[in-house]
Order: C-alpha cells, then structure tokens, then sequence
C-alpha cells in the first residue's frame, strides 16, 4: 500500500497556533515517521486589506513538512462552511497528490464541502472532532446568556439566519449541511468522551467514533511531587483565555468568596495567565476586592515561560463553562504532578477523578468553586496524594500512544455503508418567513432518520443522489438566478415542490 496522507486543517503553524493547530501538526510529524508521505493542506487567514494575489495557493516547508497554503480572507461568521472557489483549488491538490487516506482536523473557513470532495476521491476520510462547528455556529454549546445548550436542534433561538451570497438562510441549513459533510467521513476521532457523546447525539454514527487522547509531548513538561507544609501558602495557576466561556466571571466571584474567609488569607496565592476581552473588567474586579496582590494576572506568557509558572505552581484551576474536548491544561498539569481543580463538564471529567487526582465542581457555581479551592488549602495532605496519582498517570498521556492508533485506522479497512440521512434539497430564492418557520419546526428525524435540509448551491451530485425531496422556493427570481436554477434543475431525476407538511404527512420514510 503506498502510504500518501493528506492533512487538512483551516489554519496551520507558524501562521496561527492553537490546540487544534498543535495536534494537527504534532501527529504529521509522528505519522511522517511511521512511514507515510505526509503533505499537509493549510488555510491562512489573512487581512481584508492584503491581497490574496492571483495565486491563493502556494507551497512552503515546515518542520521537514510539505505544506500546500491557502490564503483567503475571513467570510463573516456563519457563512464559513461552504466555499466553492477554495472547493476547486482543494480539488486540484487531491488529483495532483492522489493520497490514500484524507484526514480533516477544523475546516471553519476552508468549508465542511471539502470532505465531500475528499471522499469522491477514493481515499479513506478521517475527521477528527476539536469542538461543536459541526451543529454549533458558536463551537461551544453556549446560549446567549451562557447556559449550556441542551436542545442541538434549536439553533434558531441563538441566531435566526446564516448570511450566503445567495441572502439570508434559516440557520438550520448551516447546521444541516454541515452534519452531512461529516456524515461522509468514514471514521471521527474524538479526544474525550463527551465530545463523542455529543456528536452522537447530534446524528454522527457512534460506531464510527473512535475516542483517542491526543496526548501531549510530555517529554517538555518536567516533573516534581507536589508537597508542602501546613503553614506553606498553596500556588494556583490558571492558564486560559479570558472570557465567558472560559468561565471567568465565576472565577473572579469565587476568588472574592475565598478572599472573605479571613482565616484562609496568606494561605493561598493565584497567578492568572492569558488575555482576552474580559482582561480589563477582571483587572478592576480583583484590585476593587483588594485582591490585586494575591492574585497576579500576567497576561500573555510565552510557552517556554508559562511551564515555569507550571512547575512553580501547585494546582492547576480550571473554571470553563462551556464542554471543553481536551483540555491542554489539565493535560500539561497532570503531566507536571499538580493538583488539578476544574469544573464538572465536558472533557474535564475524562481528566478529573474527584477525589483521586484532583476536585470537580459545579458549573456555573462560584461558592462550589470557592469551597474546592478551600478545601485544598486547609487539607495539605490531599495535595500530596493528588500529585502522586497524576505522576502515575503521566505515562498514559504520551501523544506517541495517539500516533500510533492512527496510523492503526488508516490502515484498518473500512467497510462501505448506507447513509442514513433523510435529504431535502431546497432553493432557489430567499425564503419567506412563512418557510423559515416551517424548517424550524420541522423534526429532527424522519422515519427513522436524520431530516436534513440543503441549500440547492451547495448541494453535489452525492448529496443529490441520496435526496428525498426537491423543496423549490419560487420567490422573487431573477433573470440570472433562473438560468442557475434550470441548471441545477437538470441534474436532478425528479423535481416536486413540497411544503414540509407534505413530507411528514406523504412521507414516512
């Protein structure tokens, strides 16, 4: 078997570097030594005031890896799932590099259609899941006030319509369109169980997920038990962007809360690195409760920095709010033998065994989060034990182990399948408010099925394929716009205009 593997992520280093960006590049380079020919397919977001040029595309060097750069300017959020123009240039590298297996990390402004293309190919699809851009616009399952979403099928109560060049869309086509590119992945890799749990829930085949740790480089993270006396004050360190999500306005309540039990003052001492827009607002909150000298916000800290923060600290804190896949955090801090105290969601719990090598609390709960923190400063001992069972573990977060599993899968053979969709593609005007309603009433399933709608421009000749129903809008056509539509037409076996009352009421499969 020739062994010519493509990498596709939306951004790549050196040009943006975050935990999706690091995997991706990480386990190229592992995947490099296992014996594939490894060519990695790379966004690179650039200013709506640079050009892109007359050649998007270009070819550099990174790290011993041949990366394929596209450069493009951000679309307005929403509308960046779907792109023909970066389509066809994704086109081109596939039959230039023939490769066996495509393996998809985030593609938020490339466009959910390139795993389509990936699998018309021939090659094996693998798509491994960093967060919610597949059913969630936002990525992180947040409403408006920051509840968690419980309900994946109400993504019109956060936002009503999606922006296209072809005018305002229900958000429910985003969603949908984007669920079915994956849907034609062969295998998902999840980092954490609760991810996995989620997708499955939101119509990917669970039998298709695979839930592998990412790991880390654990040989960068240096190592030390953690120990200390009953009169020692306890380090904390929290390392996260400052924002709602990231649970911040609980954290700054919490650490007033703690601050007011005067008998825990100068045993305890936090240090806060990252940025984000909440920066300001938690600077003033912390020197309003006179806490700016117990508790020192550091900004950006470099990598090489922040791991010196990491092994001077004791505990590692993490607040999020919203369902984090795996966080990096708690990793380097299981990694380095601290303490870890983080919040009972998401992947937090993969990480997190309350009462063994660290503590869980409540979402959304400062006086939870207070009363953990206390409890680790009063009782030294559990620090101890809580280090000990993290140098334990240690081993198991090698991101070697990830390698190796993935290189297992693409190799694995993967047997063909039935898709389980029910399609309706839809068009070709802007829909009235009237048919807005409709789709967002509309059922999850169908006999049985997923119930997905298309957008007419989106849709490729699979997608046509597996359609149910053709739903044409009649509004407000234009010269040019009927000519698409008589194209488009065209490919299509069958064409009936249905109202989604018809579908349920004639249709029960």
């Amino acid at each position: 078997m020739t062994k010519r593997l493509l990498i596709v992520s939306n951004h790549y280093p050196p040009n943006f570097v975050g935990g999706a960006e690091i995997v991706a590049h990480r386990q190229a380079k592992m995947l490099q030594k296992a014996g594939w020919r490894v060519r990695v397919f790379a966004g690179q977001a650039i200013s709506t005031k640079e050009p892109v040029g007359e050649q998007p595309l270009y070819r550099d060097n990174y790290d011993g890896l041949d990366v394929v750069r596209l450069r493009y300017h951000p679309t307005y959020i929403g509308a960046d799932f779907y792109d023909e123009e970066k389509a066809l240039l994704f086109a081109g590298v596939l039959a230039a590099y023939r490769p066996n297996v495509v393996h998809f990390h985030n593609v938020t402004g490339l466009g959910a259609n390139l795993i389509g293309l990936a699998k018309e190919s021939g090659a094996k699809v693998v798509v491994t899941l960093h967060d919610y851009w597949g059913f969630c616009f936002k990525n992180v399952l947040l409403r408006h006030d920051f509840s968690l979403c419980q309900d994946f099928d109400e993504c019109h109560l956060c936002k009503k319509k999606v922006t296209t060049p072809d005018g305002d869309l229900p958000i429910r086509l985003r969603r949908d369109y984007a669920m079915s590119c994956l849907g034609q992945a062969d295998i998902y890799i999840s980092p954490s169980k609760g991810l996995a749990a989620n997708y499955a829930m939101a119509g990917l085949d669970a039998d298709r997920i695979e839930t592998i740790s990412s790991g880390i480089d654990i040989s960068t993270i240096a190592t030390h038990p953690r120990a200390r006396g009953a009169v020692a004050p306890i380090r904390f360190l929290c390392s996260s962007y400052l924002g709602e999500h990231k649970g911040i306005l609980q954290l700054a309540e919490a650490l007033k809360l703690l601050w007011a039990r005067q008998e825990l003052r100068g045993r305890w001492e936090m240090q806060i690195a990252g940025r984000g827009h909440l920066e300001s607002f938690l600077r003033e909150r912390l020197a309003a409760a006179g806490l700016d000298k117990t508790v020192l916000l550091l900004g950006h800290v470099a990598r090489e920095n922040l791991l010196v923060r990491l092994q001077e600290a004791d505990a590692v804190v993490l607040a999020s709010i919203w369902p984090e896949n795996e966080p990096v955090t708690l990793l380097e801090g299981i990694a380095s033998g601290a303490a870890l105290i983080a919040s009972r969601v998401g992947g937090n719990t993969d990480l997190v065994e309350h009462g063994v090598n660290g503590l869980l609390y409540e979402a959304h709960d400062p006086s939870a989060l207070a009363a953990a923190m206390a409890e680790m400063i009063v009782d030294a001992d559990r620090l101890a034990t809580f280090s000990r069972a993290n140098l334990q573990r240690r081993p198991t977060l090698d991101e070697t182990h990830a390698g190796r599993k993935i290189d297992a899968i693409y190799q694995r053979q993967i047997l063909s399948r039935a898709h389980e969709d029910a399609i309706v593609v839809c068009g070709l005007a802007t829909p009235s408010r009237k048919t807005v309603e409709n789709i967002e009433r509309a059922p999850a399933r169908l006999g049985g099925k997923r119930l997905r709608f298309i957008w007419w421009r989106w849709a490729s000749s699979e997608t046509l394929a597996r359609a149910k129903h053709f739903w044409i809008w009649r509004l407000g056509w234009n010269p040019r716009r009927r000519n698409a539509a008589r194209s488009w037409l065209g490919k299509a076996l069958t064409t009936k205009t249905f109202d989604v009352d018809d579908i349920l009421q004639n249709d029960g499969a």
